[in-house]
């Protein structure tokens, strides 16, 4: 939130290796989101992309419907900010029905 995307992506890194040691596959999906939206922040949609699809690829794995959702809904707003409006409109449409 300060602005230092590269002191941020070097911690969660380092965050996302210790869950990934210890077997914290919900911890790595979280990561995964946090580390979407830093590479976001520095104007990467692409990255972003796939580290939400990294995030929702765990989450679905471990079966976590918050996570699913909540990676869902970042990758619909990467869609829609990368002029991608049919995928944005599917990845909000099933966000919001595991939402509710």
């Amino acid at each position: 939130m300060q602005g230092d995307t590269t002191r941020a992506t070097e911690l969660l890194e380092a965050a996302l290796a210790l869950a990934d040691a210890l077997g914290d596959r919900a911890g790595a999906g979280r990561i995964h989101v946090l580390l979407g939206h830093v590479t976001d922040r520095r104007g990467d949609l692409s990255g972003a992309a796939e580290r939400f699809e990294a995030a929702l690829a765990v989450a679905r794995e471990i079966g976590d419907r918050a996570l699913t959702a909540s990676a869902l809904g970042n990758l619909g707003i990467v869609a829609d900010l990368s002029g991608d409006s049919a995928r944005a409109t599917a990845a909000y449409e099933e966000a919001l029905a595991i939402f509710r």
